[in-house]
């Protein structure tokens, strides 16, 4: 562990009665989105009440694409029209 986090990796989430780590991730200025989790969000999300690391996921991805410009689809389109 100590390794990972000499790296940047953070340690966020530990199992309560066991020395296991349940979610790494980087900070936002290393990497925009990065998170890795032995949990399963995904159960437990919604259509009116995503779970909260499908709402940061989908953000950065706006953000991304927001800062990055249209996409090559998007050009592409408007090149044929």
């Amino acid at each position: 562990m100590a390794t990972l986090e000499a790296h940047e990796l953070v340690f966020s989430g530990k199992a309560p009665d066991h020395p296991i780590m349940q979610v790494l991730e980087l900070p936002q200025e290393t990497h925009p989105f990065f998170v890795g989790t032995q949990a399963h969000p995904e159960m437990t999300s919604r259509p009116l009440r995503p779970q909260p690391l499908f709402l940061g996921l989908m953000s950065a991805a706006a953000e991304f694409a927001r800062l990055r410009g249209p996409s090559a689809a998007q050009q592409h389109k408007t090149a044929l029209t």
